[in-house]
């Protein structure tokens, strides 16, 4: 008889980030008929961070529920820090890493106590200890390792401790996941479960039959190029977006998603041949990139060390709609390189683009889709599913 499992998931970031690595990992596994019931725990809250006050007060002595996915063995909760706000003073240190420490002891009665696994991601001190404890309560635990976190735009005393934190993790947990082969090659050294885990898309979204792109002087002529993800100037290499517009100023060059600046740069996206979207909900933006794009552009900012140890989501979904895609030369997309173009300047860029442009065929589309349909999330989760299997027994 097949086990199922009940797992406990929890990330750094909070439920509302949709259609990121872990939510769509989360909501996978919770319909997985591998899966018994799945609590997803949010980052610590703050009163200060929540805008109803009374709701908040409702919440301080449990664990608050935050939403449930329909016909699903899955919820969504929140614990809420009795420390209105981020203080330096020590005692309100002490005061929410006891709050902590009661959150713990909460989840584990939360889910039936056979086959328990606890699913983190994200490096902090208080993930640490999850795996720390969990374990001694019997659970099997994992670190998804899914970012080169140490890398970010910080101050290095941060990216030290981060970088500690994610081996000390690595080294805890029972099993790693790593997003790319280069977390993989770090996350083995100390720990030997480790498992190269890329991101991938939701079958659903894949189109089921590929379409024919438009006439090929049509497209070279009145391209429309998409970058679709959030926008700022560390991440994405703005100087080379706008060049690239002013190249070719017969394309329309559109970018979706939400915009920040962490380094107060100033810099902006702008051309006139340029338009920038807010974000759309991903099965708008799904139907956004069928009805209106030739192409999809992934323009990271070169030598970006996140970058280049990551397995971005784009390229899954782009290769989901059959479509052609030019990226800077950044990341490895292991055996997906053949299926779309690099460069690292804007000749190398442009030329990419229309390379992909005037090659771009029904043939090809049908390539792609059939690449995106061996990288879907529930195939990701069967993948998660035999790890556990293999690693225990």
């Amino acid at each position: 008889m097949n086990k199922k499992y009940n797992i406990i998931y929890n990330s750094h970031y909070p439920w509302s980030d949709i259609m990121s690595r872990y939510t769509n990992l989360a909501i996978t596994l919770s319909k997985s008929k591998h899966v018994n019931k799945l609590v997803f725990l949010e980052p610590l809250k703050r009163i200060g961070d929540i805008t109803t006050f009374g709701k908040a007060i409702r919440n301080l002595p449990r664990l608050g529920r935050y939403g449930e996915i329909k016909k699903s063995p899955f919820s969504i909760n929140t614990a809420i820090s009795p420390v209105p706000f981020v203080s330096r003073f020590r005692y309100a240190h002490a005061v929410e890493k006891l709050w902590e420490d009661f959150t713990i002891k909460r989840l584990v009665n939360l889910i039936p106590p056979e086959n328990r696994i606890l699913l983190v991601q994200g490096a902090t001190d208080f993930r640490l200890r999850l795996i720390k404890q969990f374990k001694k309560e019997g659970y099997l635990t994992i670190f998804d390792w899914g970012n080169l976190y140490e890398k970010d735009a910080a101050p290095k005393i941060v990216q030290n401790k981060i970088a500690f934190l994610c081996r000390e993790m690595a080294s805890e947990a029972d099993i790693v996941l790593a997003v790319s082969p280069r977390i993989a090659k770090i996350a083995l050294s100390f720990n030997k479960s480790t498992f190269t885990f890329p991101d991938a898309v939701y079958k659903d979204l894949i189109v089921q039959k590929a379409f024919s792109p438009k006439n090929k002087e049509v497209r070279l002529e009145n391209a429309v190029v998409c970058y679709y993800g959030l926008m700022n100037p560390v991440k994405l290499a703005y100087d080379i977006i706008n060049r690239v517009a002013q190249k070719k100023r017969k394309w329309k060059f559109i970018f979706i998603g939400p915009q920040n600046d962490p380094t107060n740069s100033g810099q902006k996206i702008e051309g006139e041949n340029i338009e920038v979207l807010p974000p759309m909900d991903g099965w708008s933006l799904h139907a956004f990139l069928r009805e209106k794009v030739d192409l999809c552009f992934m323009p990271y900012t070169l030598g970006d060390e996140v970058v280049r140890a990551s397995s971005p989501l784009k390229l899954y979904e782009s290769l989901s709609h059959g479509m052609p895609i030019v990226s800077t030369d950044t990341f490895d997309p292991g055996d997906a390189r053949k299926l779309l173009s690099f460069g690292s300047s804007i000749s190398e860029l442009v030329s990419a683009m229309e390379y992909e442009l005037e090659t771009d065929c029904l043939e090809k589309r049908k390539e792609r889709i059939e690449y995106a349909k061996k990288h879907t999330w529930e195939k990701r989760a069967e993948e998660l599913i035999n790890i556990i299997r293999s690693v225990t027994a």
